[in-house]
């Protein structure tokens, strides 16, 4: 029997949108399997500069005006993440 390969993350979604979904009484069971993936060879990103989203960081921005504590702290400290867009069909380009 083939092996599925997904993230946690999929399947979380997966499982949320079963869970909300009137399709949730059509849910089938499938074997699922994780592994960790093993770089094969130099990392193409290391030292790049990546993309840090300035509307994600003026979201952020007016959540940091208004939190305080912890939470404050949290939002300044992902502030400068880089983002990444799965391109899944070419379409989605332009």
């Amino acid at each position: 029997m083939p092996r599925l390969f997904v993230s946690s993350v999929a399947l979380v979604g997966a499982a949320l949108f079963c869970s909300s979904s009137s399709l949730a009484h059509e849910a089938k069971t499938v074997e699922v399997t994780t592994r960790s993936a093993k770089p094969k060879g130099e990392n193409i990103f290391k030292g790049a500069e990546m993309y840090v989203n300035p509307y994600f960081q003026e979201e952020l921005d007016s959540s940091i005006k208004t939190a305080s504590g912890e939470v404050k702290k949290t939002l300044q400290s992902i502030r400068g993440l880089s983002s990444a867009y799965w391109l899944d069909v070419k379409s989605k380009v332009g």
